[in-house]
């Protein structure tokens, strides 16, 4: 029953704003507890282009985390409630391995990779040592871009950005408090 954004659809949307005449201005009304960091990435990138191009404003609905907030960060103006969730500028990574129920239902699993850790993310086995480090490399890294994209976004300096980070969430009134968000107000507002 929930709702999910494709992301080629709003690229293309985005995409197909930015190059109408006849749109002045766009409003995009985020209600997102987040998801894939590439997703959001897609999705930022083409509104960072829409940007350029025409004013973008965001209404942030009940929840704006994470991937959501993402993708608002790349806003001229973003606007929430004062009880909205927002903020979540953090990343997690993990998987759920199956070894013992799969053993327990006497099933064969086969693994074959190439290459050190080509099967890191298998649910058969648990991280390595050596794999726990490279997961700890692609959080830190994807944190990295995530912090410095929200920060630019936003005008501010990463530093400065970080105090608001580490995935914190925040009230509306407490993330305009600390500059994650323009205003606040709901879409009436916005428009």
């Amino acid at each position: 029953g929930d709702q999910v954004v494709d992301t080629a659809t709003v690229v293309a949307a985005a995409d197909a704003l930015r190059e109408d005449d006849a749109v002045a201005g766009v409003i995009i009304r985020i209600d997102s507890p987040g998801g894939s960091a590439w997703a959001s990435d897609e999705m930022a990138h083409a509104l960072k282009a829409l940007v350029t191009k025409k004013p973008v404003v965001v209404s942030m609905g009940s929840v704006a985390a994470s991937g959501g907030y993402y993708v608002a960060a790349a806003a001229d103006q973003i606007f929430v409630d004062k009880a909205s969730l927002v903020g979540s500028i953090g990343v997690i990574m993990g998987k759920l391995v199956f070894a013992g129920a799969l053993e327990k239902l006497d099933v064969n699993w086969e693994r074959i990779s190439f290459g050190e850790s080509a099967g890191m993310f298998s649910a058969a086995t648990d991280f390595s040592p050596k794999e726990l480090t490279r997961l700890n490399e692609l959080i830190d890294a994807a944190y990295t871009d995530f912090t410095t994209k929200a920060a630019k976004g936003r005008g501010r300096e990463v530093a400065d950005l970080e105090r608001s980070a580490r995935g914190r969430v925040w009230t509306g009134a407490d993330a305009l408090k600390a500059g994650l968000v323009d205003e606040l107000g709901g879409f009436g507002r916005a428009i």
